[in-house]
């Protein structure tokens, strides 16, 4: 894949990664409720209404997907963790502006006091540090 296209791709998970913390956060609170809120219920046995194994198979169900997403997010969000963690507090900063807070990039620039051109070297080099920790 061109470096292009790895950068396009980290763009996009940067854009994505306050996001994907809230989106985690929201889905480990329903599955902390979904466990909370699991009673004995009888309706399965001889005598009662019935229907519980697909109640059960429902729940199981729901509760191994929402499992499999907050698995998938703490990956996401440990990975771009992992490239973050290897930034210089400048290099974090230009990260952090443009991405996580979702400056424009003249708005970055005039931010830190530095000229175009050397906000898009800068950033360029950013990019392609974290993509060497976060290649697959």
């Amino acid at each position: 894949m061109s470096e292009y296209n790895n950068n396009k791709k980290l763009k996009k998970r940067l854009f994505k990664y306050k996001e994907n913390k809230a989106k985690l956060e929201s889905k480990k609170l329903k599955l902390d409720n979904m466990y909370s809120n699991i009673s004995p219920n009888c309706s399965g046995m001889p005598g009662g209404s019935g229907g519980i194994n697909s109640k059960v198979e429902s729940h199981i169900l729901e509760k191994d997907i929402l499992e499999n997403e907050i698995k998938d997010l703490e990956y996401e969000i440990k990975e771009i963790d992992i490239a973050l963690n290897v930034l210089t507090k400048k290099e974090y900063t230009v990260i952090e502006l443009r991405y996580l807070e979702e400056y424009k990039p003249s708005e970055v620039y005039n931010e830190l006091h530095i000229s175009e051109r050397s906000f898009w070297r800068e950033h360029s080099r950013i990019m392609q540090k974290m993509e060497n920790v976060i290649k697959k």
